[in-house]
C-alpha cells in the first residue's frame, strides 16, 4: 500500500488523521508525530484492535449463553420437575385397615385412631388376654392375629380366636413402639437402629436394616415403603420388600412422634417445632412450617395437616404447596421492611391455612378426630419441656421419665369449621397418677382413653361427660385399640385386656 504523506495514524485506535490534527479524532488520543503511524501501520492496528474485539464479542456471547442455559435448566427443574425421583420400591404395598385390621399405632397412615363403630355400652366382662412380666406395646391386629412388642426385647403373636401363642420373635434388644402388620408382614424398630421385617403368621425373618441411630416412634407404610424416622435426625425410606434403602432425609433435629402419609407427601415433626412436608417419591422438602414445639406425630383430616404445639396453638396446614427458589430470602427482606413499616402485614408463611390460639393450654401435637372435632391432650411443660436439653440430646432418658409425652390429665375438644375450644374434660386429680399419656380412642359417640391411676374414661363426644370407667387396677400408658366388636387395654404391669362392646 502506498504511504500517505497527508494522514497519520493513531497509534492508540489506528484511525488515521490529518498531519495538523493535535488530537485523534475517535478516541481523543493526543497525536505526538514521534508516535505517529503510517497508513500502513494505522491499518494493521485496526484490524487488531477489531480482531480482539470480535474475541471479546464471542467469548461474551459464550458466557452469557451458559449462565443462560444453566439458569434455564435450574428454573424448569425447580418449577416443572422440582423433584429428582429416588429408585421405586419393589411392591405397592400399603397399610389397610377395617373393623378387623388395626395395622399400626394409631390405626393408620393418617394418625386418625378413629372407628366408625359406635359405642352404648360395654358388657361388663374384661378378659385377660395375656400377661407379660414386662411393659407391652398398644397392640396390633389384623384378621387373624394380636401382636404386641416388649421393652424386655420380644414380638409375640397371638391367636386372635383363643389367645393362645403363635410365635415369639426374640430381638435382644428393647422395644419402644408398636409393630406394623400389612398383608402377611410385619415390621417394627429396635433402639439400636435397627427396623425388621418376618412374617407375620410364622415369625420368620425376612430382612433387617440398620441405620446409625436408634427407633423411638411408630413406623408406617404405604405404597411399598416403610418410613422409619430413626434417633440419627433421619427418616429412611425403606423399600418393605428387601429392606433396601430408597431414600433418606436428614431433618437436621431429633424427630418426634413417627410420620403421617397423604397423597404424595410425608409429613414428620422435629423437636425445635418444625413441620417438614416432604415427597414420598424423591425424599426432598417439599416446605416446611415452624410452630413453637411439638412433641408428637402429625395428623391428617381432610387431606390437611393438623398440629398442636406446647404453647397452645392448633396449626392447620395444606401441603399443596411447595416452596420456590430464593422465597425464604424474599420473605426475609420482606419482613424486614414491614419492620421498618415501608410496607403493610405479610401474608402467612407458606402452606399455613389457619392458626387458633387457646390460652392457658399446652397441647400435645398427638390428635384424634372423629372429622367433626380434634381432640387433643394437654401436656405438662414443667415436667420436661419438649426443646429442653434432656428431651433434644438425650431421647433415651426422655422416654423412660416419660419426659413431655405426659400429661395434665385433661382431654379438650376443639370444633373443627373454626377451631374453637368446644369442652375440655379433666380426670379426677384425687386419684394417685390420673394422669393421660396417650392420645384417645375415638369411636362413632365416645372417646375411650385410660389414665396413669388405671382408669379407663369413656367419655361422650358430644357434650364431654363421662359416660362410664373401668378400674384396671394398674395404669394404663398406651392408647385403646379396636377390632371386631372389642376394645383392647394394655397396662404398665404387663397386661393385655379385652372388652367385648354393646353397638
Amino acid at each position: 500500500m502506498i504511504e500517505s504523506i497527508d494522514l497519520i495514524g493513531c497509534h492508540i485506535c489506528g484511525v488515521t488523521n490529518s498531519p495538523e490534527s493535535k488530537y485523534c479524532k475517535n478516541c481523543l488520543s493526543r497525536i505526538d508525530v514521534s508516535t505517529a503511524l503510517s497508513v500502513e501501520e494505522a491499518l494493521e492496528l485496526q484490524a487488531s484492535i477489531a480482531l480482539k474485539k470480535k474475541r471479546k464479542r464471542i467469548i461474551k456471547t459464550s458466557l452469557i449463553t451458559i449462565v443462560f442455559v444453566f439458569v434455564s435448566l435450574f428454573l424448569v427443574k425447580e418449577f416443572m420437575f422440582p423433584y429428582a425421583l429416588s429408585p421405586t420400591p419393589s411392591g405397592s404395598l400399603s397399610t389397610f385397615v377395617d373393623d378387623d385390621n388395626w395395622a399400626k399405632k394409631f390405626r393408620d397412615i393418617y394418625n386418625s385412631n378413629y372407628t366408625d363403630e359406635r359405642l352404648s355400652d360395654f358388657d361388663g366382662r374384661i378378659f385377660e388376654v395375656y400377661q407379660s412380666t414386662e411393659a407391652l406395646s398398644s397392640p396390633v391386629i389384623d384378621i387373624n392375629n394380636i401382636y404386641l412388642s416388649s421393652k424386655a426385647g420380644y414380638v409375640i403373636a397371638i391367636d386372635k380366636k383363643d389367645f393362645t401363642k403363635k410365635w415369639e420373635f426374640n430381638n435382644r434388644g428393647p422395644i419402644d413402639q408398636s409393630p406394623i402388620v400389612v398383608s402377611g408382614q410385619a415390621f417394627w424398630g429396635l433402639r439400636d437402629g435397627s427396623v425388621i421385617s418376618v412374617d407375620s403368621e410364622t415369625g420368620e425373618e425376612k430382612w433387617v436394616h440398620k441405620s446409625e441411630g436408634y427407633k423411638t416412634y411408630p413406623l408406617s407404610l404405604h405404597s411399598g415403603i416403610v418410613f422409619a424416622a430413626s434417633g440419627d435426625n433421619k427418616l429412611y425410606a425403606l423399600d418393605a420388600e428387601n429392606g433396601q434403602v430408597l431414600w433418606k432425609y436428614d431433618a437436621g433435629d431429633l424427630i418426634v412422634g413417627g410420620v403421617a402419609l397423604v397423597k404424595d407427601v410425608v409429613v414428620l415433626n422435629t423437636a425445635k417445632g418444625y413441620v417438614n412436608v416432604i415427597d414420598i417419591k424423591s425424599g426432598k422438602r417439599k416446605f416446611f412450617v415452624k410452630v413453637q414445639g411439638v412433641s408428637g406425630a402429625p395428623f391428617i383430616l381432610n387431606e390437611k395437616v393438623v398440629v398442636g404445639d406446647n404453647r397452645g396453638y392448633i396449626y392447620e396446614i395444606d401441603i399443596d404447596n411447595r416452596a420456590y427458589p430464593f422465597e425464604r430470602a424474599f420473605r426475609w427482606i420482606k419482613l424486614q421492611l414491614w419492620a421498618w413499616g415501608a410496607i403493610g402485614p405479610l401474608g402467612p408463611p407458606r402452606g399455613l391455612d389457619r392458626v387458633s390460639y387457646f390460652e392457658d393450654i399446652n397441647f400435645s401435637s398427638s390428635i384424634s378426630s372423629n372429622q367433626d372435632s380434634l381432640f387433643a391432650l394437654s401436656i405438662p411443660l414443667h415436667k420436661c419441656d419438649i426443646n429442653s436439653y434432656i428431651v433434644r440430646e438425650n431421647p433415651r432418658t426422655a422416654l423412660d421419665k416419660k419426659c413431655a409425652f405426659g400429661s395434665l390429665g385433661r382431654l379438650h375438644s376443639i370444633k373443627y369449621d373454626d377451631l374453637s375450644l368446644n369442652w375440655t374434660y379433666q380426670t379426677d386429680r384425687s386419684r394417685n397418677g390420673a394422669f393421660f399419656t396417650e392420645a384417645p380412642l375415638i369411636l362413632n359417640n365416645v372417646a375411650l382413653i385410660g389414665d396413669g391411676s388405671g382408669l379407663l374414661h369413656a367419655v361422650d363426644l358430644e357434650t364431654g361427660d363421662s359416660l362410664s370407667s373401668h378400674d384396671f387396677g394398674e395404669p394404663i400408658v398406651q392408647s385403646p385399640v379396636y377390632s371386631n366388636g372389642y376394645i383392647y387395654v394394655v397396662t404398665q404391669g404387663g397386661s393385655l385386656y379385652s372388652i367385648q362392646i354393646s353397638p
